[in-house]
C-alpha cells in the first residue's frame, strides 16, 4: 500500500516555488513510481562503467567485483524491460532500462569518471554525449549472473528516464598504428544482422565475390575512434578459413557516444592474418582466443599497450544531507545572490564544520554556465556570493547551482534551481 504524502506536502508540491503546476504533477508522478518501485520483478541494482573504468575487461559474464570497494563500477537502481524478443530470424533481444526517478534526479547518479575526462578517457561533457549512452551496464539474469550490456540510445518516449541497451556478444580485436607504433586493441561490443539484398555472393563477368554485410555497435572512446574505413577485423569463430570483414561505413553522431559501423565480408589472408588458440605459446594474448587481421602485414609485430594507472574510486556517499539556501529562488541580471550550503546528519544536527571542501558549479539547460556567473568566496567555503553577468537573452531561463561537500573520505551533493529575471 502506498503511503501518500500529506496534504501539506501536496500543497507544497503544487503551489510552492519549485515550478509550474505541470512540473509539480510530474514530481508527484515520480513519487508514486518511487513508492511502487520494489513491487516490479525487474527491479535490481545495475553497475555502470566505461572502457577505462572496467576492472575485468575480458569478461562478458560472471563478474566478481561489482561491489568491491576499489571498483569504479557505479551502482544504479534500474528496471529492465524487454522491448523486442529474439526469434530464429532476428537478433538478440533489445531491452529498455529504466532508472529509479529519485536516484536519477540526484546529482550523484552521474559518476565522477563521466565528469572528469582524465579518468574516463572521453570528454563526455564537452562532446555533449547524453549520460549514460556509450556506457556498459552489468545486469543480472534470472540466476543472478551478471552480463555486460551496452547503452546504445536515449529513449525519450515518456517522462521517465529510459535507455535502450543491447547485450555485448563479441570481443572485437584489431591492430592499430599510432605514431608509428602498432598496438593490439580489444573492446567488447555488439554484432547485429544487416540486411543485404542478395544471397551473400555476387557473380560478375568472370569472378564471384562475397557480398554479406554485418552491423556492429561499440562504445565511443579513444580506442574505438581508431576504427575507420577499410580497417580489417575478424567476426568469426576460429574456423579453418575464418571470416574477415572490411569496415565500409562509420557513424559517430546517431547517437553520440556510440560507434556504429557497417562491415562488408572480405577474404581471410593466411599471409597477413593471425589466429591463435588459448594454449598456443606464441599467442600475443595468452589464455584466450586471439584473431587479428593484418597482424603480419608489417615486419614489426604489434604489442599490447601497457595498462593505464587505475583511477581511484568515487568517494563513498555520505548519510548526511546537504541543504542549499538562497532566500527567494530567483536572480536578476547583473544583481547578486548569496548561496549557503549547510550539512545535517540523519538526526537533523548541523555537521557543516566537519566538511573541509565545498565545490560549486553552475549549469543552464545542462550546459556549463560558469562564463556568466561571477562567484566570489573564500576557497572551499560553504557560502558564496554570485553575480549573474549574462545579457537579457538569458531572462526566464533557470540556472542550476550545484554544491559538492567532502570531508576527504565521503561526499554529499545538492542542487538548487534559480530563475533568471531581467
Amino acid at each position: 500500500m502506498i503511503q501518500m504524502p500529506s496534504r501539506e506536502v501536496v500543497e507544497e508540491m503544487v503551489f510552492g516555488e519549485g515550478g509550474t503546476i505541470g512540473r509539480q504533477l510530474k514530481a508527484m508522478s515520480d513519487f508514486v513510481v518511487d513508492e511502487t518501485w520494489n513491487n516490479d520483478v525487474g527491479d535490481q541494482t545495475g553497475y555502470l562503467y566505461n572502457y577505462d573504468t572496467d576492472n575485468e575487461p575480458l569478461l562478458r559474464t560472471g563478474f566478481t567485483k561489482q561491489t568491491d570497494e576499489d571498483s569504479l563500477k557505479h551502482p544504479v537502481r534500474i528496471r529492465s524491460i524487454i522491448k523486442s524478443y529474439r526469434s530464429i530470424a532476428k537478433d538478440d533481444p533489445e531491452l529498455h532500462v529504466l532508472f529509479k526517478p529519485s536516484d536519477w534526479n540526484r546529482e550523484s547518479v552521474v559518476p565522477r569518471w563521466w565528469k572528469d575526462k582524465s579518468v574516463s578517457g572521453v570528454d563526455y561533457i564537452g562532446l555533449d554525449i547524453p549520460f549514460p549512452v556509450g556506457c556498459y551496464i552489468d545486469i543480472a539474469d534470472d540466476k543472478g549472473i551478471y552480463e555486460k550490456w551496452l547503452v546504445v540510445y536515449d529513449e525519450s518516449a515518456n517522462q521517465l528516464p529510459k535507455f535502450g541497451i543491447l547485450k555485448c556478444n563479441h570481443l572485437f580485436q584489431w591492430v592499430s598504428e599510432v605514431n608509428g607504433k602498432r598496438f593490439i586493441r580489444e573492446v567488447w561490443g555488439v554484432v547485429r544482422s544487416q540486411n543485404s539484398y542478395n544471397s551473400g555472393v555476387y557473380t560478375y563477368d568472370k569472378f564471384t565475390v562475397e557480398e554479406s554485410q554485418s552491423k556492429a555497435f561499440l562504445p565511443y572512446n579513444s580506442i574505438t575512434a581508431e576504427l575507420f574505413y577499410n580497417k580489417r577485423i575478424f567476426l568469426s569463430l576460429p574456423l579453418e578459413k575464418p571470416l574477415t570483414w572490411d569496415i565500409t561505413k562509420v557513424e559517430t553522431m546517431n547517437p553520440k557516444g556510440v560507434l556504429a559501423i557497417t562491415l562488408y565480408q572480405s577474404e581471410y589472408n593466411s599471409e597477413t592474418d593471425g589466429i591463435w588458440m588459448p594454449e598456443d605459446p606464441s599467442n600475443p594474448l595468452p589464455g584466450q582466443y586471439t584473431m587479428l587481421a593484418d597482424y603480419y602485414k608489417k615486419p614489426t609485430a604489434p604489442v599490447v599497450e601497457p595498462p593505464k594507472p587505475t583511477p581511484q574510486p568515487d568517494p563513498e556517499p555520505s548519510s548526511d544531507s546537504l541543504v542549499i539556501s538562497c532566500g527567494s529562488p530567483r536572480i536578476y541580471i547583473n544583481r547578486s545572490k548569496t548561496l549557503t550550503a549547510n550539512c545535517v546528519d540523519v538526526d537533523g544536527i548541523d555537521v557543516t564544520s566537519k566538511y573541509t571542501s565545498f565545490t560549486w558549479s553552475y549549469t543552464i539547460d545542462g550546459l556549463d554556465a560558469s562564463s556568466v556567473i561571477n562567484q566570489s568566496s573564500v576557497s572551499g567555503s560553504n557560502k558564496v556570493k554570485i553575480i549573474f553577468t549574462g545579457d537579457e537573452s538569458y531572462a526566464f531561463n533557470t540556472v542550476v547551482a550545484t554544491c559538492i561537500a567532502t570531508d576527504g573520505v565521503s561526499e554529499v551533493t545538492s542542487s538548487i534551481s534559480i530563475d533568471i529575471l531581467a
